[in-house]
């Protein structure tokens, strides 16, 4: 028999409207102390205790919930802890205790998600999602038909890349959801078949080519574990792609644009060390390994501990003559750990990815739920590789609670116990 939801008339509505309400947060600022937060915190604020709620009951009260407590303490404990103590010796403080506080919500929405996953049941979990990204691609879609986009559209987010990430999850888990039947409803298919077609259509007018990579990866493996029949149409979808000439321009820019020259060669002549040098063209992609080379030696002289929670932003106008005026972050989510907190940071981020493959590999688990769970934290590492995955909220709470609502339906039923 399912569960009833704890606290899920609140909870169920929010992390469906949360990634429509992205820019909509992002656009309203309350000063507190010397921050300047967004309303988005208080969702923060409200998953967190509804975990620590949770939490508590489990330990105080409903011991046969209390395995779910200790998976959760083994996988996000050493992360949030080595955290913590990096944002102690932050030069920007405030800012490092608000990454902090993001990273304590995505352990929270984790948690939720393996508690709420049996009540929800796989159905109950693709309508969740499904409903999710209705708001954000319609609009955005929208947006382009009627010429209102910007080049690259961001629909109800702060920037393409957010959208194009969003996209990853939703088409991914849809795409999961209906090889593997989690809705019998003949209609409701359709509609999720429209849907992934809809979000398909937005993650190509974003412009996000990394996104582009990894959507297509992720479904050419599913395929080939799942439905090898699928790889033959999913092999025209590039070419279908660039057709469309905003998606060919972006393909051509990053095959294009890259810069023939050296990192020192190329700060040379923005100087003005170098005459003649001529017009310089500096891509995207270029543009990263060239701030991932100025940040090494800085890496290098703290490869322990780092220079403090959210450090790399600031300290980027210093060793980066690119940066813009406020800085960069690493767009790198292993550069920007290691450079923040060291090894001290990163290795807990390691250890915590290999601790949900060893759960997921070893609890009673449906395989195709295996293959997607798999498929999906390795297509975030490696979109990390290439943009500040960690630090897009709306993104990071709907992959954490579907992986872990997937491994609490996963979980031996004598563990889950009564909510």
């Amino acid at each position: 028999m399912k569960r009833t939801l704890p606290f899920g008339t609140v909870v169920i509505p929010l992390m469906i409207a949360r990634p429509s309400l992205d820019n909509l947060f992002g656009m309203i600022r309350l000063p507190v102390g010397g921050a300047s937060l967004s309303p988005g915190f208080l969702f923060n604020i409200f998953m967190v205790l509804v975990a620590a709620a949770l939490a508590g009951h489990a330990l105080l009260v409903d011991r046969t919930q209390q395995r779910s407590v200790l998976t959760m303490a083994v996988i996000w404990g050493p992360f949030l802890l080595a955290s913590a103590l990096a944002a102690s010796y932050s030069p920007v403080p405030v800012e490092a205790v608000q990454m902090l506080f993001n990273f304590l919500t995505y352990s929270a929405v984790a948690f939720l998600g393996l508690i709420y996953g049996p009540a929800l049941g796989r159905t109950g979990l693709t309508i969740v999602v499904a409903l999710s990204g209705v708001v954000p691609i319609m609009f955005g879609l929208g947006q382009v038909a009627l010429g209102m986009s910007e080049e690259r559209l961001a629909s109800t987010f702060a920037h393409p890349n957010i959208l194009a990430f969003f996209c990853l999850l939703y088409i991914s888990f849809l795409f999961h959801a209906q090889l593997s039947g989690y809705v019998k409803n003949r209609a409701a298919g359709v509609a999720i078949w429209g849907l992934i077609g809809a979000a398909v259509l937005a993650l190509l007018f974003t412009g996000t080519r990394a996104a582009y990579i990894t959507v297509f990866l992720f479904l050419l493996s599913y395929s080939a574990l799942r439905k090898p029949l699928l790889l033959i149409p999913l092999l025209l979808l590039p070419p279908l792609a660039m057709l469309i000439p905003a998606v060919a321009d972006r393909v051509t820019d990053a095959l294009s644009g890259s810069s023939p020259v050296s990192y020192d060669y190329f700060i040379s002549a923005m100087r003005g060390d170098v005459a003649n040098s001529g017009i310089l063209i500096l891509d995207s992609g270029t543009w990263r390994r060239y701030l991932w080379q100025a940040a090494w030696p800085w890496i290098e002289q703290k490869p322990f501990f780092g220079y403090g929670l959210e450090s790399f932003q600031t300290y980027s106008r210093s060793f980066f003559p690119l940066s813009a005026e406020e800085g960069n972050q690493a767009h790198n989510v292993y550069i920007q750990l290691l450079f923040d907190g060291g090894c001290m940071v990163l290795f807990p981020y390691i250890f915590m990815h290999a601790q949900i493959f060893k759960i997921i590999t070893n609890i009673k688990f449906a395989k195709c739920d295996i293959i997607y769970c798999i498929l999906v934290v390795m297509s975030f590492l490696i979109a990390a590789m290439f943009d500040n995955m960690i630090f897009y909220l709306s993104i990071n709470v709907i992959f954490w609670f579907i992986v872990f609502a997937l491994i609490g339906l996963g979980f031996p039923a004598k563990c889950r116990g009564q909510a």
